[in-house]
């Protein structure tokens, strides 16, 4: 480094630095334009061998029917209501093939301890699904999933009154599970 005398400063030395758009010049340089590499999925997609075995114990377990108990205990966790044209069932399918590839097979791996998932039925439908957290081969926590005893009501179609609000119109119909809750 250079040293120099300042007018401003009197006799005190002061050390001359180059300009600061200069360094900048030197240091930074140009990336050519890149497409963007594809995102690499954190779920496992199960193979046709997972799918058939996925089916295998889904009929298995439906043959063991749990029963729903209700009110249910623990901490309440989450409730979100699903609206009526969604299928129970289907979504709670759905739902439990998810927790069995993440939770059951993937439990070690994905959140650091292995978990078994039993599912909950309700007149022959699958309402909810129970997982449990193991550590250490001692059973740490449950979670509960499923839909409440709750009913919404399904309408055939939507319609409008005289002052242009909404109302249900056509055929009415009940559909129980109005949430999903997590306990």
């Amino acid at each position: 480094m250079q040293l120099a005398r300042s007018a401003s400063t009197g006799s005190r030395p002061v050390r001359a630095t180059p300009s600061v758009n200069a360094s900048l010049r030197v240091t930074r340089h140009v990336r050519p334009f890149t497409a963007a590499q594809p995102r690499q999925h954190r779920f496992a997609v199960p193979n046709h061998d997972t799918q058939q075995r996925l089916r295998h114990v889904c009929k298995a377990e439906a043959k063991e029917q749990v029963a729903v108990t209700l009110p249910r205990t623990g901490s309440f966790i989450s409730r979100t209501e699903i609206p009526a044209f969604i299928q129970r069932d289907d979504m709670m399918d759905q739902m439990v093939r998810w927790a069995l590839i993440e939770a059951e097979e993937g439990g070690q791996r994905n959140f650091g301890m292995p978990m078994k998932v039993h599912q909950r039925f309700r007149d022959g439908i699958l309402w909810g699904f129970d997982v449990e957290i193991i550590k250490e081969g001692v059973k740490q926590a449950d979670l509960s999933i499923g839909f409440d005893n709750e009913v919404t009501i399904k309408s055939e179609w939507i319609g409008q009154n005289e002052t242009g609000m909404p109302t249900r119109e056509g055929k009415q119909e009940e559909i129980a599970g109005k949430h999903f809750e997590i306990w």
